[in-house]
């Protein structure tokens, strides 16, 4: 036997560290799995901020939503919602110009990372379509715009319109027919053919 009790020829016992070992690897790999799953999940903080419209008539063709966009990385604006229209369109004006044929309906609007990106007046903006109620000065319009990121994961972030500015006449179609002006005094209407004349005494 050998001075530390080892016959000759027996080898020493192999030591293996606690980190070295296989379920420790297996460890650290869960850990980094779970780390790289928890980092491609992770959502990008949006905030919505000075959200307004003007003000529009039941029955009005459209609105048009106006809002800032801050996000902690690149997104793509890809979809609106209001239960105060019948549909949504994202209108790209870019640069911003006041002729109506720079408007283009367009499928995304880009939103760049740490940077505002700005729905304005006369620029690129969310279009409301078919509005259902009387969007009036002071009322507060509940509106969805949904992301989605380099991934194509998507999400909806909430924000409330600010309705401010002119109310303008309603449509013709949503008017109140007993509205409508009168003949000027001592005029009357032929039933026949719309002619004014003068009214028979």
């Amino acid at each position: 036997m050998s001075p530390k009790g080892r016959a000759e020829g027996e080898s020493a016992p192999t030591r293996v560290s606690a980190e070295g070992s296989p379920l420790c690897r297996l460890r650290h790999a869960a850990l980094a799995c779970t780390a790289a799953f928890a980092a491609g999940t992770a959502m990008a903080e949006v905030t919505l901020a000075n959200a307004w419209l003007r003000p529009a008539a039941a029955g009005a063709a459209e609105a048009a939503v106006y809002v800032d966009i801050r996000s902690t990385e690149a997104l793509e604006l890809v979809g609106a919602h209001s239960p105060v229209a019948r549909g949504a369109e994202l209108v790209l004006v870019d640069p911003p110009d006041p002729d109506p044929e720079a408007r283009r309906v367009v499928a995304k609007i880009p939103v760049a990372a740490n940077h505002e990106t700005r729905l304005a007046y006369l620029g690129s903006h969310v279009r409301l379509t078919g509005v259902t109620r009387d969007l009036v000065p002071g009322a507060r319009i509940p509106v969805e715009l949904t992301f989605a990121d380099a991934t194509g994961q998507r999400r909806t972030v909430a924000a409330e319109a600010l309705v401010r500015g002119i109310v303008p006449p309603r449509p013709a179609d949503a008017r109140d027919p007993s509205s409508a002006a009168a003949p000027p005094g001592g005029l009357t209407t032929d039933p026949a053919t719309g002619a004014r004349r003068p009214r028979a005494n």
